[in-house]
Formats: C-alpha cells, structure tokens, sequence
C-alpha cells in the first residue's frame, strides 16, 4: 500500500530512491487501486482468520465500495489467498446476512440475472420485482445480464 501511495505521490521507491521514470495519473490510480484493494482484501481475510467472524469489519470493507471496486477485491482476494470472496463470505457467514453480502458481491449482470429468476419463481410472477428490476437497467446491462442467463440455463 505504500509503494502505490508513493508512486501516487511522486515516483520513487519505498527506500526513497528516485526511479527516474514518470507514471501517467491513470498508471497511479491504477497502482492506487490496486494497493487499497489488496488492503481490503487483507482485512477481509483477518476479520474471518481464527474463530469467529469480525463480521463489522466485513461490512466496513464490503459496504463501503461500489461493485468495481469490490470485484477488484474479489480478484486481489482470489489471487492472494486461492478462493474467491463470494465463497469465502458463503463459509463464514449464515442466513440473511450471508445472503445480503453474497449479492453486494454479485457482478451487476449476476445480480440482475438473480433478481429476475427471483421474480419469475415460484407460482405467479413478481411483477413489481421484474419491472423494479428491467426498467433500472440500461441496454449494455440488459444485453449482458442476457448473456449471462443463456451461458448458464443454456438458452431463453
């Protein structure tokens, strides 16, 4: 996290060394974003590390980002420790606190995808639910959550 704060700041090393090269301002926020990632990350795998669950720090990281920057810590996640941040949050979470977490952490395209089968299960459909969920989307999320359902039911 320090060495993207620096290079943010100025480009020099954690030894204070000048490297001579400039970054661009999109290579410091990618290296910016980057680092507070992996430190939420970090903190997410603390706060299940042992015998319960810091749940609030959970929340304090997971609630706290939009849903780019939580599938950036779910790939800083996967990277560091070998398992995504959905799977780590199904293992140490339970009921409707799991469930709220697990969608938080949902790619938009899944999560609309989720809402949709929601609103089409079951007896009858929920048409407050299906036309809450459609009419909040643009064309790009439609045409991706699309996708998404065809790759995963094999079609319409």
């Amino acid at each position: 996290f320090r060495t993207a704060c620096l290079a943010w700041i100025e480009v020099e090393d954690p030894q204070g060394v000048s490297t001579g090269a400039e970054l661009s301002p999109v290579q410091r926020v990618n290296a910016l974003g980057k680092a507070i990632a992996e430190r939420d990350a970090d903190h997410v795998y603390l706060a299940c590390k042992g015998i319960g669950t810091n749940e609030d720090a959970i929340v304090e990281v997971i609630c706290a980002r939009s849903k780019a920057q939580i599938q950036r810590i779910d790939n800083a996640y996967h990277a560091k420790y070998g398992r995504s941040l959905t799977d780590q949050i199904s293992k140490e979470c339970s009921g409707d606190f799991k469930k709220v977490l697990k969608y938080i952490c949902m790619p938009p395209y899944v999560s609309n995808v989720y809402m949709f089968k929601k609103a089409c299960k079951g007896l009858g459909t929920d048409e407050q639910l299906l036309i809450d969920t459609l009419v909040s989307l643009s064309n790009d999320e439609l045409f991706q959550a699309k996708s998404h359902f065809e790759r995963n039911t094999g079609g319409a």
